[in-house]
């Protein structure tokens, strides 16, 4: 009985070590959950004027998205972060960016070990708003499982929901966890289109 008490106070332990990890790598790529403390008055997304090209990349990028995280590729993930915000970050962190990568990779590899994890983007009850540009932007409900060995099974898990915020650059839909002042800051100085309008922050947060 001991043993089975040891082996199971290890396997939360590393579930709770694990979700540190796994938590700070999708913040890192925009993927964190956070509950938001406010909204603004949004169109659903099939009531949108959104035309079905627009959607259907909006769809075919959330699904890749999940699947990326379903398969721990934290490299792939990072192909999802706004272009203009990473290259901000690499000028100001030029000569640790690659190392910041590496270490971020590993780490999500080490503490991912053992874990399902399964994420969704709900495209289909967004809502879209748009930018000071005419451009639209999408803030996307997510749900993310995190569990030992397969989803239904007997360990330990946990389930996170959220918001994600998307918008197009180049053509391409990027996805944006809005995890804090400092992140909405850095979105607003890449991209000037998003000064002034009203977005969602986790609760709590006045900065």
């Amino acid at each position: 009985m001991r043993d089975r008490r040891g082996a199971t106070s290890h396997r939360h332990t590393r579930l709770a070590r694990a979700l540190l990890i796994v938590g700070l790598a999708l913040s890192l790529t925009g993927c964190a959950p956070q509950p938001a403390s406010r909204m603004v008055a949004l169109i659903p997304i099939a009531q949108s004027g959104l035309d079905s090209p627009a959607r259907q990349s909006l769809h075919d990028r959330a699904f890749a998205y999940d699947l990326s995280l379903m398969r721990g590729d934290l490299t792939a993930l990072q192909d999802y972060d706004p272009p203009r915000m990473a290259r901000d970050l690499a000028r100001e962190n030029s000569q640790t960016m690659d190392l910041m990568q590496r270490a971020g990779r590993a780490a999500f590899a080490d503490g991912s070990s053992g874990l399902m994890i399964v994420g969704r983007l709900f495209v289909d009850r967004s809502r879209i708003g748009i930018a000071n540009d005419g451009s639209p932007f999408a803030l996307i409900p997510t749900r993310t499982l995190i569990a030992f060995g397969r989803v239904g099974g007997t360990g330990a898990a946990t389930e996170v929901r959220g918001l994600m915020l998307a918008f197009p650059d180049g053509g391409q839909w990027y996805f944006l966890r809005l995890n804090n002042a400092q992140t909405e800051r850095a979105l607003t100085r890449a991209y000037p289109q998003f000064r002034g309008v009203p977005l969602p922050r986790p609760a709590g947060d006045r900065g």
